[in-house]
């Protein structure tokens, strides 16, 4: 696929969990904040001057007020009806930063009806709930009430959430012959294609359909891939707090810069997909740096930076 949306007026619409983030840090100390991969990315989204819609399963408890108040204090509109209970994930940090999860999951998203009268150019949907089943009749009805809208998808792998294996990788094929960009990790590429090589990962999901794929290595960087091009980029030197959100931080500036740039994807070159994977590893590592999922803005990502080195 090769299209990509108008730049003007961009509306974004994402479609996936959001949770409250439960976090206990090695040291013991516990702290609760909104969060949710999808819900990330659509704060990410606004935060870099899109204009974002959230359909998600919000409860109608204290943490679904929590949830709506974060949307709404970063200008995120939340296009579902609140009801039932919010889902939790319960975190815990190593020394290292990195985070292990428990989930008590609700998804039963109910759109308000201007949700479908809305032109989308920008559909995303991402995690665990893209491989609930409920989920694809609402991506297929925002698809077909737009115009060719960009599609994003990152697997965002919860093992112990999303079902049986073979199926699980099924829908991982099919959510990818969908979209435009498909971008995960490392960790999700070694769980989809077991001992597979990472380039060799981007060549299998590129036959699929979409135009880019994106993989990335945590501290070490990204690789970025078109059927006709592909760099290799190092990861910005930065001090981490914790690694919570930062895909996260990188799907939604990939995606924003590609919205803003309004090309063609099948037109970018190798410095196309530099600029572009620069962009997103730069939001990924500023979020890196402080606690939590929490994406940096325009002005933040806009300060200057040494680009990363491509190979």
């Amino acid at each position: 696929m090769n299209l990509a949306p108008s730049p003007a007026s961009p509306r974004s619409l994402v479609i996936g969990e959001a949770l409250i983030d439960e976090v206990r840090a090695s040291d013991g100390r516990t702290s609760r904040t909104p969060g949710g991969s999808p819900f990330n990315v659509a704060i990410g989204l606004a935060r870099l001057g899109v204009d974002v819609g959230l359909l998600a399963h919000i409860g109608d408890d204290e943490d679904g007020r929590v949830l709506a108040a974060r949307l709404e204090a970063d200008g995120v509109t939340d296009v579902g009806e609140a009801h039932g209970t919010s889902s939790v994930a319960a975190a815990r940090l190593a020394d290292d930063g990195s985070a292990s999860y428990d989930f008590q999951i609700s998804w039963d998203p109910r759109p308000r009806p201007e949700t479908w009268e809305t032109p989308w150019t920008h559909v995303h949907i991402g995690s665990f709930t893209a491989f609930f089943d409920e989920t694809l009749p609402l991506l297929e009805r925002a698809l077909a009430g737009s115009a060719d809208p960009l599609v994003t998808f990152d697997p965002n792998i919860r093992a112990d959430l999303i079902g049986e294996r073979e199926a699980a990788v099924r829908r991982v094929h099919e959510l990818a012959s969908s979209a435009h960009i498909v971008k995960l990790s490392d960790e999700d590429a070694g769980w989809i294609f077991p001992g597979l090589p990472l380039d060799d990962v981007a060549t299998r999901l590129l036959a699929d359909g979409p135009s880019l794929v994106a993989i990335t290595r945590g501290g070490e960087g990204s690789l970025l891939a078109t059927a006709q091009e592909r760099v290799s980029l190092k990861a910005p030197r930065v001090s981490v707090v914790d690694t919570i959100g930062a895909g996260d931080s990188y799907m939604s500036a990939l995606a924003a810069h590609v919205i803003a740039r309004g090309d063609s994807l099948a037109d970018y070159g190798r410095d196309d997909l530099a600029a572009a994977g620069d962009a997103a590893q730069r939001a990924a590592a500023i979020t890196v740096t402080r606690r939590g999922a929490n994406p940096p803005t325009s002005a933040e990502l806009s300060r200057p930076a040494r680009p990363a080195a491509a190979t």
